[in-house]
């Protein structure tokens, strides 16, 4: 059993700086920390979400409930593992690992950034269909992100992605059984 655990230590940090420093460049660095940094998505978040408020009828509504439940299922779960756990960040954990955006001290795993953004992207996967491999790719641009910049290991970011695909189901499923029930009792009323 150990024998598995060296092992899959040793993957992990291989595949770590395979990306970290095998990726590295100046020119890469703005598009992950891009892909990495929440403040760079406020503005959009928000106005989709206004839109498919004002907009999106009942259906945009339920699909606004059923993201809003997804990033707070993940997210807490992500931040109540993440102490438990208390894993450092390979930034603090390792030597010579490229950091183009700063030192981030708080515990590594899971990834949160994994999590919220593999729940999002499940729900709005099983919302429009069509586009689901879109979804996947950009939650796995996240994810390269988090190792890109240093700040989290490969098995972070797959725990991480693991977590948020379940709660994104469970998101899914609560809002899909709240609108069917609104449905119910609406079509009833009429």
């Amino acid at each position: 059993m150990l024998k598995w655990i060296e092992l899959f230590q040793h993957w992990d940090i291989t595949v770590f700086f395979w990306i970290n420093h095998g990726w590295s460049h100046p020119w890469l660095n703005p598009f992950f920390n891009f892909l990495s940094d929440l403040k760079d998505w406020y503005i959009p978040i928000a106005a989709t979400i206004i839109l498919l408020l004002w907009k999106g009828g009942p259906r945009g509504r339920f699909l606004v409930l059923a993201l809003i439940l997804a990033v707070t299922l993940a997210d807490q779960s992500e931040n109540h593992i993440k102490h438990w756990v208390n894993r450092k960040r390979p930034c603090v954990a390792l030597a010579q690992v490229n950091t183009p955006e700063g030192v981030d001290t708080s515990p590594s795993f899971p990834s949160g950034h994994a999590s919220n953004i593999s729940a999002v992207m499940l729900v709005l996967g099983l919302t429009d269909r069509k586009r689901w491999w879109v979804y996947s790719i950009w939650a796995l641009a996240v994810g390269a992100s988090r190792i890109y910049l240093g700040v989290h290991y490969p098995s972070d970011v797959l725990a991480g992605y693991c977590l948020g695909l379940f709660m994104g189901w469970w998101a899914w499923l609560i809002a899909e059984n709240l609108k069917k029930r609104w449905l119910q009792h609406h079509l009833q009323k009429n």
